[in-house]
Formats: C-alpha cells, structure tokens, sequence
C-alpha cells in the first residue's frame, strides 16, 4: 500500500459514514385522516305525526348541537291526504324570528286506500343548519278543501361536520 491510499480509504470512509442515513430515521408516511367525511358523523331522524282531519301537518326535530353543522342531503317520507291533493312541502330553519330559510320537496302519488291517496317522498337537497338551529318540517294542502287523512313520516338524513 502506498502512503496515499490509506488516507483516501479514511476520507472514503468518513464521507460514507456522515451521507449514510440509519434505518431508525427514515420517516414514514403521513396518516390522512378527513374528520368531515359524510360516513364519520351521520344524522338521521325520522318524525311521525298524526295529522287526521288537518289542512296542515307539523314536524320538529331536534336542535344541532354546539360545535356542528348539519348537511341535509335527503329527505324521505310519506303522507296521507283525503282526495289525493298533493301537498306542499318544505323543510326550514329557525334562524330567529320571522327569519328562515326553507328547502321545498315534492313526490309521487301512491295508490289510494280507505285512508285515502299515500304520497311519498324521497328526494335528495342540500340544505346547511349552523350549531342550535332546530329543523322544521311542513306539508300542507292549503287553498282546497282536502285534509290529511291518515298518519305521516318525515325523515331527514345528511352528516354532521366539525366547525373550527
């Protein structure tokens, strides 16, 4: 061996030693998680009320809670009316006051029975509720001389999402 080869076999060496990366300090790959995904915090509540002999028919629902928005995606349902006027539909919210904000549905006449013609609903909206906001459900067959005739349904179904 020469007298250079042995201090270039030591500088090889270091430089190996200082660029080598050790098992232990690879990083690993991030876990994503996303907290509002739709299937994290689901919401559904139905409502049965009975509405016989009425021009009107009412639906309360319990209030969002502190911290949360609720996503409205889905409403479904079924009601039943004397002659078979279709009722007016809609889903609002309590923002104070006179002041709301309403989401109007519609749907599908059924067949009739003893208890008259059943509606259904199911259509999918969009609609936002903020934290203490209490979702409200109307049908009506206002402006005609039909009543409901027999009970009612109305469920609502959407996901919840964390506000900052």
């Amino acid at each position: 061996m020469t007298k250079f080869q042995a201090p270039l076999g030591a500088i090889a060496l270091a430089i190996c030693a200082v660029c080598a990366t050790p098992a232990a300090a690879q990083t690993r790959a991030a876990l994503v998680q996303n907290i509002d995904e739709p299937g994290r915090n689901p919401y559904q509540e139905a409502v049965f009320s009975s509405c016989i002999g009425s021009q009107f028919c009412n639906f309360n629902y319990s209030a969002v809670p502190a911290g949360k928005r609720l996503v409205l995606t889905q409403i479904t349902g079924y009601i039943d009316v004397a002659a078979g006027t279709f009722p007016n539909g809609s889903v609002s919210s309590s923002l104070g006051g006179n002041a709301y904000a309403a989401v109007h549905f519609t749907g599908v006449r059924g067949s009739a029975s003893a208890l008259g013609t059943r509606m259904y609903i199911n259509q999918q909206v969009l609609a936002y509720f903020g934290p203490g906001e209490v979702p409200h459900g109307f049908m009506g067959v206002v402006s005609t001389s039909d009543t409901f005739s027999g009970g009612a349904q109305l469920q609502l179904s959407g996901y919840f999402v964390n506000l900052p």
